[in-house]
């Protein structure tokens, strides 16, 4: 998965290499076998979910993921993995309610997992899947923006709490994956429209990962804090603030170019290419 627009900002994947794009497409090839029996309560469940989601009834769909929850933690295969695999797979067939239900329930169910670390990863990958469904979902119909930012992402938000309660873990841990989560909302932000509320989100996880990680973040999250660096500037250019973006841009690649969280130069390479590319659009803005 590789390419980016002319304007361009990052989406994130915490376990393999991003892809830029400015509206994304993700597609999944997922093993289910484990999951191919759902009870017909379930079933059911699933199809109301779906239909009060579409009445924009948020409060009763709430109250059916709560009995989702308690239904599907007492299926034999209710492995959290194997539910976000599921959840993918309801993606492609473009069943999109049903699979933001399922990498619900499958983030919820991963405070079992163990230990913590795969506990956390299960949740930030449930969240990723969830912004990739709505990324599709939004290019198909944008009148679903309503349903992203009152109950979409509320339920990513949910995510953050569970990751941040799992005490075994380290802060910077917790810290790390949480900022893989707020990314992930910030996208989905974006393909919502909701600039405001993206702002604010990027400036949280920036702000949290200094707070955190101190002078090192830079050097040792440099891949994942500069994407966020490079998208707060994003947001000052499509705003006019020319300056503030020039400077989170040159921010941005200061970092991709200290950063030894990169697993391949390629990516690297790739990302301080685009910050540049960035750079030197929005100085032609200041001159």
């Amino acid at each position: 998965m590789s390419g980016f627009f002319i304007l361009t900002i990052f989406t994130f994947s915490s376990n393999s290499l991003f892809t830029a794009f400015q509206f994304i497409h993700f597609t999944f090839s997922s093993d289910i076998s484990t999951l191919s029996r759902i009870t017909g309560k379930a079933t059911q469940l699933l199809i109301k979910y779906k239909n009060v989601l579409k009445q924009s009834d948020f409060e009763k769909a709430a109250e059916i993921k709560t009995e989702l929850h308690a239904l599907m933690k007492t299926q034999v295969d209710a492995d959290p993995r194997n539910m976000r695999a599921f959840a993918e797979n309801l993606r492609e067939k473009k069943s999109y309610f049903k699979s933001l239900a399922v990498f619900d329930v499958a983030a919820v169910l991963s405070t079992d997992l163990k230990p913590p670390k795969e506990s956390m990863s299960n949740m930030e990958r449930c969240v990723q899947g969830m912004m990739s469904t709505c990324v599709q979902m939004l290019q198909e119909d944008a009148t679903m923006k309503v349903l992203v930012r009152d109950h979409v992402i509320p339920l990513m938000r949910n995510a953050l709490h569970l990751i941040d309660e799992t005490r075994q873990a380290s802060k910077k841990c917790r810290c790390l994956y949480m900022s893989w989560v707020l990314a992930h909302i910030e996208y989905s932000q974006f393909a919502a429209g909701l600039l405001e509320e993206r702002e604010r989100t990027l400036r949280k996880a920036i702000s949290e990962m200094k707070d955190v990680f101190g002078s090192v973040v830079i050097k040792d999250h440099g891949r994942l804090f500069g994407r966020l660096v490079h998208n707060l500037g994003h947001v000052c250019q499509s705003t006019s603030r020319f300056n503030e973006a020039a400077t989170l841009f040159t921010n941005a690649a200061n970092a991709f170019e200290a950063a030894v969280d990169y697993t391949e130069e390629q990516e690297r390479e790739r990302d301080l290419k685009i910050s540049e590319k960035s750079l030197k659009k929005v100085r032609r803005k200041l001159t």
